[in-house]
This record gives structure tokens, sequence and C-alpha cells, in this order.
């Protein structure tokens, strides 16, 4: 199919005149939105399945009264969805006609990027501010930098590799932390496996199980149970007994839980 471009200062997507070839984008096409600080109100590709999608842009892309504006990418694994650009405001519903982005790429300094809809596989964040809400939920995540939030939902997330910038988690799910600084905020059902490798986790609501190798520090509103759960002798811990700790593997620690200060 083709690549379809944004014509420079348009803000209706709906029109013909605001695409290259003054043709509006079809299932199969190659999405450019390059450039522009205007405010585009008028964007939804809900029923468009595109093989790719590359966001450039540096002003705000949602309708006027905030409400996310709706896109859909090819369910493919060759197909991409590229978000970058400076300062941007970007509300993004991942569509409800097919609804999954594929290989999604956030890199956009400065940006606050929402997503308020839609499945995403293999997203990447790298830098900027990205929330996923209530109805945004995602098969493999992997966060390098910036700042990601998972909003409550009521069912566990896929698998998330945290290795640098900051995550605040509010749904249950697998979370892998190899850096940078995690919060710990779960209030809905569901398994929440934590498995803190390095860096830091501040609890502040949950229970959880998994490994402790990193800095945790309870933070917690109320009682809650860490259980199953591998502590090393490389974990910094600053607990109260707010805290159940259950079936601890202890490897290596000569102080016993609970625990005031740290080790």
């Amino acid at each position: 199919m083709a690549t379809r471009t944004l014509i420079d200062g348009s803000t209706d997507l709906t029109q013909a005149s605001s695409w290259s070839g003054a043709t509006i984008p079809i299932t199969g096409d190659d999405v450019v939105i390059p450039r522009g600080r205007q405010h585009i109100d008028t964007f939804s590709l809900a029923g468009v399945r595109l093989e790719s999608l590359e966001i450039a842009f540096n002003g705000r892309i949602e309708t006027t009264s905030g409400a996310a504006l709706a896109v859909d990418v090819d369910n493919s694994t060759d197909s991409i969805a590229k978000i970058s650009g400076t300062g941007a405001t970007l509300r993004l519903s991942g569509g409800t006609t097919n609804g999954k982005w594929e290989n999604t790429l956030i890199n956009s300094p400065g940006s606050l990027v929402a997503f308020t809809n839609g499945e995403f596989e293999d997203m990447t964040v790298e830098s900027g501010t990205v929330i996923l809400d209530s109805s945004a939920t995602f098969d493999n995540m992997n966060i390098l930098g910036g700042s990601v939030t998972l909003a409550d939902v009521a069912s566990a997330a896929g698998t998330c590799n945290h290795r640098a910038g900051t995550l605040h988690i509010h749904r249950p799910g697998e979370y892998n932390v190899y850096g940078g600084s995690v919060v710990l905020d779960v209030t809905v059902a569901g398994t929440t496996t934590i498995n803190l490798y390095g860096g830091s986790l501040t609890h502040v609501n949950g229970d959880f199980g998994g490994e402790i190798h990193g800095m945790y520090m309870d933070a917690l509103e109320q009682a809650a149970t860490i259980d199953t759960v591998i502590i090393s002798s490389l974990a910094r811990i600053r607990s109260t007994n707010r805290v159940t700790w259950s079936n601890v593997t202890e490897q290596g620690m000569t102080v016993a839980l609970p625990l005031i200060g740290s080790i």
C-alpha cells in the first residue's frame, strides 16, 4: 500500500486535503505525522488497520474536549508504531475495531502520551511520560527510561521489564525490575509478582510475591502480605509490622523478618 503523510498545518485528518496524494489513509497504509504544533482535533482511524504509524508531532493530538483519538495499527509482527517528537500532548485510543498495536516504540522527551483504550504487544518506552488507563492493556512492556503509569484494571497485566526511569503500578501482573524507581499501589484483585533484581520498590498498597535483591521501602497505607518471596543478602529492606511476611526464603541473610531498618 501507500505512505500517507500529514500535510503541514492540517487539523482535520478526516479530510483528503490533509494528506499527501489527497487521499485519506486506508487499511495497509503507512501513516506519518511528521511535524507541527497545531491542535489536531478531528482524527479517527479506528476502522483502518494501518501497517505502521509514525508520530513525530510536537503539538496536541486530542479532541477539543480532551478525549482520545482512535487509531488502529495492524495486528501483525512486522507492523510498528513509533511515537517521537518533543513537548507533545498525545491522547490516543488503541481503537475498538481491531484494537491491538504491535511493536510500539515511544521515544518522546517532554511529551505526555496517554493511551485510553486498546491492547499493546511489545511496547518499549525510552523517554517521555506514558499513561495506560484502566481500559488499555499490554502483553509485554519494556521500560528503558521516562515515566510510566499503569492505571488500575481488575485483571493481571502482561510481563513488564523495568530497567530505568520511574514506574507507578496500579494493576496486578508480573514485573521484573532491574533498575530505576518503582511504586506499587495496587488496590484491585489479581496476582502481582515483583522480581526486584535492582533499583528500588516503594510499597504503598497490595500483596505480592517474587524476589527481593534491591531496595524495598514500606510506605503502606494499610496491611499487606508479601508471600512466597526470595530475599537475597544484597537486599536492603525497610519494613514495619504492617507487612506480613510469609513463605520467605532467605539467601545469605542473618536478620529475621519483620524488620525495621535496613540490611
